[in-house]
């Protein structure tokens, strides 16, 4: 019996280890720090002059291949804004929702339960199926999940404030995206707030 739960056990601390530092980085890191855990030839570039910083990490996930960190001069890495490939999906979004809520139970085991949005606004004029991806691509429509810490059945790791899994779409496909937020995020956006 004692055979069977070892590996159990490591596997659970294997992907809860995954997504406490998503892609490998976590909270405070700096642009130096970050090149380290970049692919070669993609380490971080700011083409924005501002703290946005486009990298392709070492720890690439099947899912997400372009990320964006947001790291603050005096805090480092505030923000992980990951982006998707496209999926081809019919008009019901079949394709990427499979897709979503896959993710969605991957994330759950280490997050525990989200909040699930997937609703059309009312001026929009129908909630058919048939017209669910022409909703998200007209932005008539937010589809996400959301963990954030103080939510009943959410357990983020203690540098995590949230996690956002959503999907953009065009009328011909969809894209997920990914948002982890760190513990320093409410305070960094508070001092800009503050600078304009």
């Amino acid at each position: 019996m004692k055979k069977i739960i070892f590996p159990i056990l490591m596997i659970t601390f294997v992907v809860s280890t995954a997504f406490a530092e998503p892609f490998g980085l976590s909270k405070g890191m700096s642009v130096k720090e970050i090149t380290n855990l970049s692919k070669k030839d993609f380490e971080p570039q700011n083409f924005t002059n501002d703290d946005k910083y486009f990298f392709i990490p070492k720890n690439e996930d099947k899912n997400f291949k372009t990320c964006i960190a947001f790291i603050d001069k005096e805090q480092g890495l505030y923000r992980i804004n990951a982006l998707g490939l496209a999926t081809k999906t019919s008009v019901d979004g079949t394709e990427i929702k499979k897709l979503f809520y896959s993710i969605v139970e991957d994330l759950s085991k280490s997050y525990g339960t989200p909040i699930i949005i997937d609703q059309v606004d009312i001026s929009y004029g129908s909630n058919e199926d048939k017209f669910w991806l022409h909703s998200l691509a007209a932005g008539a429509r937010d589809f996400y999940a959301k963990w954030e810490k103080g939510e009943k059945n959410t357990f983020l790791p203690k540098d995590l404030e949230k996690v956002v899994l959503s999907v953009k779409a065009t009328l011909r496909d969809a894209t997920l995206i990914i948002d982890y937020y760190f513990s320093n995020y409410v305070e960094i956006e508070k001092k800009k707030k503050n600078a304009l």
